[in-house]
């Protein structure tokens, strides 16, 4: 349920299916760093 969450939360922030794809691939995502890129 949390990856479906992080995929939701990636989404609402305009990411494409496939850079959350790759994103997620990375074996620790940091979702702040996403955030303030």
């Amino acid at each position: 349920m949390e990856r479906l969450q992080v995929i939701l939360y990636y989404k609402y922030l305009g990411f494409s299916l496939e850079k959350i794809a790759e994103l997620l691939k990375e074996e620790r995502t940091d979702l702040l760093l996403h955030l303030t890129r």
